[in-house]
């Protein structure tokens, strides 16, 4: 019998536009669903009535040798897939129902101490062009905790020097929200505009509008040698850059400098919501991922301060 309904790579592409605001969020899943798509396509199944409980069993044994957080989060993305087909009443009932995806524990992260913070921050030579442009950016990160992504993403428009504040449009899950910056990173971004960014323009060859004072004609603020979008992962090999050229021992990537923000204002008395607000967290309950972090401070008060210890 010939399969009904819409093919799969089409709902697929539905899904991903109307679930996700995030370019880089439909990226990470429909990567994921690609890979699941080549599956079903390899056993000839093309709509999404075909799919069955074994064929999303086959998916999950493709992924044996992962860690279980990459299981458990590809396996969640292929259930939304499905329960966005429910919703949408394409289907009746789901492959993936007999799925208990329960979320491993988040790996234990040790954040930077301020001294670590200083050296790392001090790294970059300011002297050069890509030195200021890249001290700028790790300012910001741990001025504002904000994802790599969203520190990627923002445009010119959205940085408020004068009032030391910057705006994050389309976070994860497409909210926006205001950031404070420090005065500090407000000083690197505003060199940077007035030194780094037009000579980068200037070295591509590539003139900005208007009078030509910020730089190329993208409107992102931190832009690439080439005058583009920097991308993810060259974010993270400048941080291992630097995180080597500082001498530190721990590994160093972009999101560590998010959970070092956050652990710092909370052990200098930040309140907490105030925390999950920057963070641009929508439950508490993820903000309390980001306080495991201390409790290393914590049995440090507690044996101090405890009247039995």
């Amino acid at each position: 019998m010939k399969e009904e309904g819409p093919p799969l790579q089409k709902l697929i592409q539905e899904h991903l536009t109307d679930c996700y605001p995030s370019p880089y969020t439909r990226e990470t899943y429909g990567q994921t669903l690609a890979g699941f798509c080549a599956l079903l396509r390899g056993l000839g199944i093309r709509t999404p009535q075909a799919v069955k409980k074994t064929h999303v069993d086959a998916y999950g044994a493709t992924l044996d040798g992962l860690a279980a957080a990459t299981v458990v989060s590809r396996l969640h993305r292929v259930k939304r897939f499905f329960d966005w087909l429910l919703k949408k009443g394409i289907l009746l009932t789901s492959p993936c129902d007999h799925l208990r995806l329960h979320k491993p524990r988040p790996p234990f992260i040790d954040p930077l101490t301020e001294d670590e913070v200083s050296r790392l921050l001090n790294a970059p030579d300011t002297a050069t062009i890509l030195g200021l442009r890249d001290r700028s950016m790790l300012e910001t990160l741990y001025a504002t905790g904000m994802r790599a992504g969203e520190l990627l993403r923002l445009e010119l428009a959205d940085v408020d020097l004068a009032a030391e504040t910057c705006f994050i449009r389309k976070g994860k899950g497409g909210h926006c929200r205001w950031v404070p910056l420090t005065e500090a990173s407000a000083a690197f971004i505003q060199a940077y505009l007035d030194k780094a960014r037009p000579a980068l323009a200037q070295k591509t060859g590539v003139r900005g509008q208007g009078s030509g004072d910020r730089g190329t004609t993208t409107s992102f603020l931190f832009v690439s040698y080439q005058g583009g979008q920097i991308s993810r992962q060259h974010l993270g090999v400048l941080c291992r850059h630097y995180a080597k050229k500082a001498g530190l021992e721990k590994k160093v990537w972009p999101h560590l400098l998010r959970h070092t923000a956050a652990s710092h204002l909370l052990l200098n008395g930040a309140p907490f919501f105030h925390v999950q607000l920057l963070l641009g967290h929508a439950k508490a309950e993820t903000t309390q991922g980001y306080t495991h972090i201390n409790f290393r401070h914590l049995q440090e008060t507690h044996a101090r301060c405890h009247p039995r210890n």
